[in-house]
């Protein structure tokens, strides 16, 4: 709803609160505090005209309610509803020049006038939503990285937002396959290697012991904040955190991150329509079956079941302590829609609950060590860029 939309939205902004302050230099903004008005709302003020040549050349304020601040804090709560003469600005800017990131600047001003009417009277939500959004785009475009940008898209209700979906190609072998789009979804808090080995690793044993199916797509679906809250007792990663972390975890790798925050069978079909128009703008003449398919772990099948109807498709990894066969889970009741996939074999694996253990210690250094033997393939973000989020985004602070 737009509650959680501004609560979501207002976290990004708070995270790179420093940037709107931050020149292109790299310098900081010398902001020395200003005797204000307080409240120079347009009821507050007036522009007056001359009595001799009958031309506005003053402006009157009127009801202050002095406080010191930014003096641009004056200025984006005087434009609100109305915007003073442009005398009134080539006038101003002569005494105290404009500073560069002043007009976003007025943006995230008028964002703190727009809350509190939120929160005090229930009014300006619009407003409020509309300029968070200009305030994230201007993240989004700022970051001088790529692989660090904030994704505002995961309001945007398609699979990986603006970004192009990855898929495999389609050659004449492929005709008379079924396709597969195989989804992860989790909380992701925080995602780590594994999230995408399971990826790696079903679409190779799929083909290996499926030989009907391709699996063509692959996603991370993070699930929305209000279910991972619940089950971490509101010590998770904010969605918008886990959906970039996400994505730098597959920016190299052929793996998408959906960012619909939709679920269950809404979510795979979601999934299915987008794969179908890009795998139609490459193969226009395929007429193949695909199937959105959600992967999970044995130890998460029945869970799994419980989201999903009858219709839906399913592919499990056994795992130890989990290794259930077709006859002994409840999945079996959907016989054909249940694909099997034995584990991986890997002892060495490490899970999120270790990750955020090891993040309460504040062992940002030491997320990767000789402990898990844990290799970081080539094809994966860099580790340093994985760490790098956690440290520009103070992380540290949700586990």
């Amino acid at each position: 709803d737009n509650y959680s939309q501004i609560v979501t939205m207002g976290d990004k902004v708070l995270s790179g609160l420093r940037r709107f302050f931050e020149f292109s230099s790299k310098e900081m903004l010398d902001i020395k505090p200003s005797l204000l008005h307080g409240d120079l709302t347009v009821r507050n003020w007036k522009a007056v005209r001359s009595s001799s040549t009958m031309q506005e050349g003053k402006l009157v304020v009127f009801d202050p309610v002095a406080v010191y601040g930014h003096h641009e804090l004056e200025l984006a709560i005087m434009s609100l509803w109305g915007a003073p003469p442009t005398w009134f600005y080539e006038e101003y800017f002569s005494v105290i020049p404009k500073a560069e990131g002043f007009e976003i600047r007025q943006v995230l001003y008028q964002l703190l006038f727009y809350l509190q009417q939120v929160t005090m009277m229930g009014t300006s939500v619009n407003e409020c939503i509309s300029a968070l959004g200009i305030l994230c785009d201007f993240l989004d475009r700022s970051y001088h990285s790529t692989i660090h940008h904030f994704p505002v898209s995961f309001l945007n209700k398609t699979p990986s937002g603006e970004r192009a979906i990855k898929v495999f190609s389609l050659t004449e072998e492929s005709i008379e396959k079924v396709l597969v789009a195989l989804v992860v979804s989790g909380s992701f808090s925080p995602i780590h290697p594994n999230h995408v080995r399971l990826l790696d690793w079903a679409k190779s044993q799929i083909e290996q012991n499926y030989p009907m199916y391709l699996v063509v797509a692959g996603f991370l679906s993070p699930v929305p904040d209000r279910i991972v809250s619940a089950k971490l007792k509101k010590k998770n990663i904010p969605y918008v955190h886990r959906v970039a972390l996400a994505r730098i975890m597959t920016d190299n790798t052929p793996w998408n991150v959906d960012d619909s925050s939709l679920l269950g069978d809404e979510m795979l079909d979601h999934i299915a329509y987008y794969v179908r128009e890009k795998l139609a703008e490459g193969h226009k003449s395929y007429k193949n079956k695909l199937v959105a398919m959600y992967l999970c772990g044995s130890d998460c099948a029945d869970k799994a079941v419980r989201h999903l109807s009858d219709e839906s498709w399913l592919a499990v990894v056994k795992r130890n302590g989990y290794d259930v066969g077709v006859g002994d889970c409840p999945v079996a009741n959907a016989r054909e829609r249940v694909l099997w996939v034995r584990d991986c074999g890997d002892e060495k694996k490490m899970s999120s609950s270790e990750v955020r253990a090891r993040l309460r210690k504040k062992e940002v250094e030491q997320l990767v060590d000789k402990k898990y033997e844990l290799d970081w393939p080539e094809y994966y973000a860099p580790y340093d860029d994985y760490k790098l989020y956690y440290l520009q985004h103070n992380l540290l602070r949700f586990v």
